[in-house]
């Protein structure tokens, strides 16, 4: 099914996930609500114990009219999904997705109305998801991703200060290599240079915040916690204990090993959130530099709808629309190298990716981008078949006998018989 079908089934998705909104509280269990309820709280009567952030956003519901509708507050929620999702792959993009692109939107919306249909801080951060994809592409703009990351930390949390800076890194980085070595080796720096600035500044090891939360939260469900490889490590053991971390977050063997079919089906959910977000990475469409710009033209910010960028699908130019599907990817690394250092749990952890998921879906392929990179990759395999296709259709040539010339005529007037 493509084309003006794939347009009506995303519209059918969305609006389905709209109208269950009001109800979505009353359907999933307790534990997916909890956060709802504490803000709920906050409007109505806050508690010493609540915490900032709570009263924060509280706060805004409340400066909005919405401080006794939290039905049209899980309304709000979805739709500012549903737009960030369009604004993400495209209107005209959707008719290209796969099956797998589809099945993938339905998968981001259904986890929308089970995180995002009701009250949230993570409201807040899908607001900021918007506000990333329809900036501008050109390279200025790219300076306004960790402005927002900036505003955000600033005001609700704290560790956005941290993503500001690491999405600055991966996005230098990312648009340089693609090398695997390279990119471990980027990680392990980055967590040798917050080992110390923790201790400092939290006199806390690398990842003793998820062992205080984890602490904090006695009755979490076990089979959802992540546990440090090497609690309390430093030094080189603190670094590895970090990047194992991370790993589990991209692969949750830990969940899918259960053997709980509910945990094994969220591991496969995350595996394919991360293989869709990753794929640029791997096959090098975020490089806009080096031997690709030579070939292409393309450099750092540039935006490969415009002359001298590389082809859409090759090295040198992003996959998607090019300078927002890069700052997606960006964004969503930097997002998981600090949430391999705080996440208490599986549960937490797909609750703060939910509203970043058209980041992700800002990164799938679509059927004009795969024919695009096929004409990049074999520029000349087009024009061969176009000839080839020239050549079956032209009306067979006779061929041409040329006549005989006749002999020349010599005027006799005036001349000798």
């Amino acid at each position: 099914m493509r084309g003006l079908g794939n347009q009506i089934a995303v519209v059918l998705m969305a609006g389905a996930a709209l109208l269950a909104a009001p109800v979505m509280r009353s359907i999933v269990p307790e534990q997916f609500v909890l956060d709802g309820g504490h803000i709920d709280h906050s409007i109505h009567g806050p508690i010493l114990g609540d915490a900032q952030s709570f009263r924060r956003v509280a706060a805004i519901y409340t400066a909005l009219g919405l401080g006794d509708q939290q039905s049209l507050a899980a309304m709000l929620g979805i739709a500012l999904f549903i737009a960030a999702m369009f604004a993400a792959i495209g209107w005209t993009r959707i008719r290209d997705l796969s099956l797998v692109g589809l099945a993938a939107v339905a998968a981001s919306l259904g986890l929308a109305a089970v995180y995002l249909a009701q009250y949230s801080k993570e409201h807040v951060t899908l607001l900021l998801v918007l506000l990333v994809l329809l900036l501008p592409r050109g390279r200025r703009w790219d300076l306004a991703v960790p402005l927002l990351c900036v505003a955000y930390g600033a005001t609700l949390r704290p560790y956005w200060l941290l993503i500001a800076v690491l999405y600055l890194g991966w996005r230098i980085l990312l648009s340089r290599t693609r090398n695997p070595l390279v990119i471990v080796a980027a990680l392990a720096l980055v967590y040798a240079l917050l080992q110390p600035a923790f201790q400092i500044a939290l006199g806390q090891t690398l990842e003793g915040m998820r062992t205080w939360s984890n602490e904090q939260q006695a009755n979490a469900d076990v089979a959802t916690v992540i546990d440090s490889a090497f609690p309390d490590a430093t030094g080189p053991l603190g670094v590895l204990s970090a990047l194992i971390a991370l790993v589990f977050l991209v692969i949750p063997v830990p969940l899918g090993s259960t053997g709980t079919p509910y945990y094994a089906v969220s591991a496969l959910l995350i595996m394919a959130i991360w293989a869709v977000a990753l794929r640029p990475v791997v096959r090098g469409e975020l490089i806009t530099t080096g031997r690709a710009s030579r070939a292409g033209g393309a450099r750092w910010g540039a935006d490969p709808a415009r002359p001298g960028a590389a082809p859409i699908g090759t090295p040198g130019a992003s996959q998607g629309s090019g300078v927002r599907t890069a700052r997606a990817v960006s964004l969503l690394l930097a997002l998981l190298v600090v949430q391999a250092i705080f996440e208490p749990d599986y549960g937490s952890y797909l609750k703060h990716l939910t509203p970043m998921l058209p980041l992700v879906l800002a990164a799938l392929p679509s059927g004009t981008d795969r024919s695009h990179a096929a004409a990049a990759l074999f520029p000349g395999a087009r024009a061969a078949r176009r000839q080839e296709r020239s050549a079956r259709h032209r009306p067979p040539v006779r061929a041409h006998r040329p006549r005989p010339s006749a002999p020349p005529v010599t005027s006799q007037i005036g001349g000798t018989p």
